[in-house]
């Protein structure tokens, strides 16, 4: 296994193990932990993504033969159902969307209607 995605996958999961129990990052209770959407799953993170580390992207950058939005060949993690981890218990993952995640979607939604309106390339955003 590449020593930065040892790194990775030990920063992302510090705290859990693979039953998803672990320790809450807001309360610090030990016991099970919910899939926080991260930004929330109706402001577009409901669909397959792709998780890059910070390593990885640097790659767009000291590369000067490569485009800063060019990805090909740099190393991620796929994820099935959207970004996010297991990081939060119930009760902290639903607080959370409650407090922020409604105003976060209207945010994405007019950040996507925008794009649509003003698309100098003439191409349609998929928003659904």
């Amino acid at each position: 296994m590449h020593k930065n995605k040892q790194k990775y996958d030990k920063i992302l999961l510090k705290g859990c193990d693979f039953m998803n129990n672990g320790i809450c990052k807001i309360c610090g209770k030990k016991g099970k932990l919910t899939f926080e959407h991260i930004p929330p799953r109706k402001a577009f993170n409901d669909r397959r993504a792709k998780l890059f580390t910070g390593n990885e992207l640097s790659k767009t950058i000291s590369d000067k033969k490569r485009l800063p939005w060019d990805l090909s060949g740099l190393k991620y993690k796929q994820q099935q159902r959207g970004v996010g981890l297991y990081s939060l218990c119930a009760s902290c993952n639903s607080l959370t969307g409650t407090l922020y995640g409604d105003e976060y979607i209207k945010f994405a939604w007019t950040i996507g209607k925008l794009l649509n309106e003003n698309n100098m390339e003439g191409k349609k955003y998929r928003w659904n």
